[in-house]
């Protein structure tokens, strides 16, 4: 049976990382309208809905064979991803945020193939994010290999960190508990400039930037 996705693009008219949020001007448009026409790039069809409290970005998407899902500027993050998933029809969710400008089309293709080829008896979700041959620690405690030993960096395990980019999830799962990961998440490791994650305003300007690299870089 065809699994058929909603693909969710949460924008706000400002936020923390700048006055315009996600309508920050990015390679001649907005973040949320890259968004979307990445998106559309590698699925013409897909079904998006843009989530938003903002009248601005309502109305920018008007006409546009975008649905937008308002919702209350208040809502802690789990009743955000709730009311969203309330809101939708589709049985998947495909959770993408403006922030990760670099997700090229081959990489959804691939993460959406990645997904579907998963047993969700083991895996229940996948998380898009970087992986690190790193010596790592945390609270002062070796994470990936032994203080005891040497060993080189070539022989340590990765560590996965989620960069915030995409989740995928069944939208039952996600309405049960406001997360858009279970418990069993498959981790997928991106790139390091398809896992460039926008947190501030320098970074809206060297993400602006960095637009060629992503574009020589396309298939």
């Amino acid at each position: 049976m065809i699994k058929e996705y909603g693909f969710i693009i949460p924008a706000q008219e400002s936020n923390q990382y700048s006055k315009h949020g996600d309508l920050s001007q990015f390679g001649g448009t907005t973040l949320v309208e890259w968004k979307i026409s990445q998106i559309k790039s590698f699925r013409p069809e897909a079904k998006i809905y843009v989530t938003t409290p903002s009248e601005k970005i309502r109305k920018l998407f008007e006409n546009k064979n975008i649905e937008v899902i308002i919702r209350p500027r208040d809502f802690a993050f789990p009743e955000l991803v709730s009311h969203v998933a309330d809101k939708i029809k589709e049985d998947y969710i495909i959770w993408s945020n403006p922030t990760s400008p670099f997700i090229s089309e081959m990489d959804y293709m691939n993460m959406l193939s990645t997904y579907e080829g998963l047993n969700g008896e083991d895996l229940d979700s996948l998380v898009s994010g970087m992986s690190y041959i790193e010596y790592s620690f945390f609270k002062n405690q070796a994470l990936n290999f032994n203080l005891d030993e040497f060993i080189t960096r070539n022989d340590i395990e990765p560590v996965f960190v989620a960069t915030n980019g995409c989740y995928i999830r069944k939208r039952m799962d996600v309405l049960k508990d406001g997360l858009l990961f279970g418990k069993r998440p498959f981790c997928y490791a991106l790139s390091e400039l398809s896992s460039k994650e926008i947190k501030d305003l320098n970074d809206v300007v060297m993400c602006n930037d960095m637009i060629t690299i992503y574009m020589k870089n396309k298939p």
